[in-house]
């Protein structure tokens, strides 16, 4: 009963944490998706030069 009483309140509290988590993954995601394309291309395009 102790260990069933503190872990239901940690419940609740993962999952904003968890949504958080996931949104800010998506958002580095978006973000970071340009850079990296424009890295790539970057390298593709240094041996032709």
């Amino acid at each position: 009963m102790l260990l069933y009483g503190s872990t239901v309140p940690a419940i609740p509290d993962a999952w904003p944490r968890l949504i958080n988590w996931s949104r800010h993954v998506q958002m580095s995601a978006f973000m970071l998706t340009p850079a990296i394309f424009g890295i790539y291309w970057y390298l593709l395009r240094v041996p032709t030069l």
